[in-house]
Parts: structure tokens; C-alpha cells; sequence
């Protein structure tokens, strides 16, 4: 089931919405249809790294209660809002946000997205690439 998770690109600022399972030091990143890239803590690249850290600070309130406690893999294809921001807050919007206890939506730069499927990006995709749109 877990094929019917897949990354949303937010077609005004191109920027992709991507989920991660976090269970157990190990991490699952839904970057294509039917791609999912797994990590360890130790190979986890920093970008991720940094925005789950910047999450996790975020208070509880950035959890989507409606959300809590399912299993999207189990259960089957998630609802899509869990890849929209909850509430009003601007910080997740280019950030990302906490769904439940095990899954995050990243919101990550094409350019990033695309180093994740294999493509050679230059530095200057680099720069750009967290600027808010």
C-alpha cells in the first residue's frame, strides 16, 4: 500500500511536498511515484536532518490531530491533507509539519528533489533553493 503515498508539488512555488516515515532511527522519503528512499540516522541527508530538527522545535499544535495515530502504509492511501498545512501557521508553510507520531511532510526545493532522483545540480541550485517564493 505504501505506493499510494507520493510527493505533491506545490505548483505555485514548485517546491515539493515530501513525506517521511520516522520509526525507529530508520526513515522512509517518498520522493517519486513508487520511489521511496530509506535512511538510517547515520545516512539521513542533512537537509532532512535540519527540517525535521526545525519541526520537532515547532510546538504540538503543529500536529494535525485529525491524523493522529494512523498508519498510512496499513491503512492503505492517505488523505491529501496531510500534505497541506494546518492552521495558519507561515513557519510550516515553508518548512513542513508533523501528520502523527511517525510521518512529516518536508516541504523541499526542486532542486534538492531533484538530487534525491539522481540529477547533478550545480551551486547555484543549491543557493537557491530554500529561498521563500
Amino acid at each position: 500500500m505504501s505506493n499510494d503515498i507520493k510527493p505533491l508539488q506545490d505548483l505555485r512555488t514548485s517546491k515539493w511536498r515530501i513525506p517521511i516515515k520516522v520509526y525507529q532511527g530508520k526513515y522512509k522519503a517518498w520522493v517519486g511515484q513508487n520511489l521511496i528512499l530509506h535512511y538510517t540516522d547515520k545516512t539521513l541527508p542533512d537537509f532532512f536532518k535540519e527540517k525535521l530538527a526545525m519541526i520537532n522545535a515547532y510546538n504540538n499544535q503543529g500536529i494535525v490531530e485529525s491524523e493522529a495515530g494512523v498508519d498510512y502504509e496499513q491503512a492503505g492511501s492517505p488523505s491529501m491533507s496531510i500534505l497541506f498545512p494546518p492552521g495558519n501557521a507561515k513557519f510550516l508553510r515553508g518548512v513542513g509539519w508533523r501528520i502523527n507520531e511517525w510521518y512529516y511532510c518536508v516541504i523541499t526545493p526542486h532542486s534538492i528533489r531533484a538530487s534525491l532522483l539522481g540529477e547533478t545540480i550545480s551551486k547555484n541550485d543549491l543557493d537557491e533553493g530554500d529561498e521563500d517564493e
